[in-house]
């Protein structure tokens, strides 16, 4: 009888831990104007708990110079509205966000 008991709790608890992370991974979006942070610089290996833009969002480089899309150094790029409609002149140029700026 002990065992079943156990083995329930074992269960939920492995059940709890898998939400936790798939929550982590899939919750945790970074918002307009953030960035995504998927990759550590540092150790040159993907976090496992990275931001991805949120849905809606999708991440851009800079805006160009001279048709060179500039990404500043360590950041992937932003994440900004791309494929609104809306060509945000600021943030967003016919190079890195095509869909809007034709």
């Amino acid at each position: 009888m002990q065992n079943k008991a156990f083995s329930k709790i074992w269960i939920l608890f492995i059940l709890v831990i898998l939400i936790i992370i798939i929550g982590g991974v899939f919750l945790n979006c970074a918002k307009e104007g953030e960035s995504p942070n998927c990759f550590n610089f540092t150790t040159g290996k993907k976090n496992f708990f990275c931001k991805h833009c949120c849905p809606g969002l999708k991440v851009i480089g800079s805006k160009t110079h001279d048709g060179i899309i500039m990404y500043n150094v360590g950041v992937p790029g932003i994440c900004r509205p791309c494929g609104n409609g809306i060509c945000d002149s600021e943030y967003e140029d016919i190079n890195n966000c095509p869909e809007d700026c034709k």
